[in-house]
């Protein structure tokens, strides 16, 4: 029945999504990732709050671009997993990891806790 289709393709999204965490962050194992992505889910609880970065250069300075790291820490990113989201805008952004690895991608989602495309 529809059952056993829903949970299939849940598997299939499953394992789609380990394959790209382990192309850009450390290798685990699929236990593990499951076990990480339940607990995500279940510790889950919107952030109202923004975390806002600060600027340290003074007005006058250029900013240099980045080559090895995101816009975002990798204590925000990699914390709390459950709290990111896609949000979808009606304006396209660059993805930073696309961008990282030389690939044009201009997405309609943005992180809804890092605000990043």
């Amino acid at each position: 029945g529809g059952t056993g289709y829903f949970f299939g393709m849940l598997d299939i999204v499953f394992v789609n999504a380990f394959v790209v965490y382990c192309q850009l962050f450390e290798k685990i194992t699929v236990l593990e990732f499951r076990r990480s992505v339940a607990l995500g889910l279940l510790t889950f609880s919107p952030n109202k709050k923004r975390l806002k970065r600060q600027s340290t250069k003074s007005p006058g300075e250029q900013n240099k671009r980045r080559k090895t790291d995101y816009s975002v820490s990798k204590e925000v990113r990699l914390g709390n997993r459950g709290i990111h989201w896609p949000k979808f805008y009606e304006t396209r952004g660059r993805c930073e990891v696309c961008s990282k690895h030389k690939i044009e991608s201009r997405p309609f989602s943005k992180c809804d806790h890092c605000q990043v495309y």
